[in-house]
């Protein structure tokens, strides 16, 4: 592999197109990135078939690139990454860059400038109150927010469909000795577990952070009684 002006030629495991984003499979070629996959940078070519060599451009070398669009994005919307290596105004994953071009199909190439981590980007959203029995944490609030629960009794947190990059802090702020049981969409997990269920007594507080469908949420630091 060599490097020229940033560019870089890697072994293709299938034949893709043009300025599509890639990821290293597990052969270390080149093959379509996800929405939660490390994304190595966009396909300079068309690549016509399996074991061609591909030029890819790194997203952080200066300049726009040209992606490839799952649908509208308008210019200056954030863009965030899609499946099948496209790009998406949908927030999931960790946001690539900002739109300077529109897009109006799947299907589109739109230019995005990237941009590193801001305001814009997984920060935090303030204190979000939730009261109930059963309690739905928002998307928008695992930008690094915090939120606090409260309920006379047992209660349960419902977690949103994860992606990489998501960070929340949940605070027990009532007084009982209750149980508010956080639970992950779907088949998530949190640290390996179905449920965290030990956020029982008053300011017992965790935080979790999405890592991806393998590793699922993890705790990066908790206080509980």
């Amino acid at each position: 592999m060599q490097s020229h002006r940033g560019e870089f030629t890697v072994q293709a495991s299938a034949a893709m197109g043009q300025h599509l984003r890639v990821k290293y499979d597990s052969n270390d070629e080149a093959a379509l990135s996800g929405i939660d996959d490390a994304c190595i940078g966009t396909l300079k070519d068309r690549v016509l078939a399996a074991d061609d060599q591909c030029t890819v451009i790194p997203l952080n070398v200066d300049g726009t690139r040209i992606m490839i669009a799952d649908g509208a994005i308008g210019i200056g919307d954030n863009v965030y990454p899609a499946a099948s290596g496209k790009v998406s105004a949908t927030v999931a994953g960790q946001r690539i860059g900002v739109a300077v071009t529109a897009a109006t199909a799947d299907g589109d190439w739109i230019e995005v400038l990237p941009t590193e981590r801001d305001s814009n980007d997984l920060l935090a959203t303030g204190v979000n109150a939730l009261t109930g029995a059963t309690m739905t944490v928002t998307a928008a609030m695992c930008k690094g927010g915090h939120v606090t629960t409260s309920h006379s009794g047992a209660a349960t947190v419902n977690l949103p469909a994860g992606k990489v990059g998501m960070r929340v802090t949940i605070t027990k702020i009532d007084a009982n000795a209750a149980a508010h049981t956080i639970d992950p969409n779907g088949a998530e997990l949190i640290q390996g577990a179905a449920t965290f269920a030990a956020v029982d007594a008053q300011w017992d507080s965790v935080t979790l952070e999405y890592s991806g469908a393998v590793v699922g949420w993890t705790i990066v630091g908790k206080h509980i009684s």
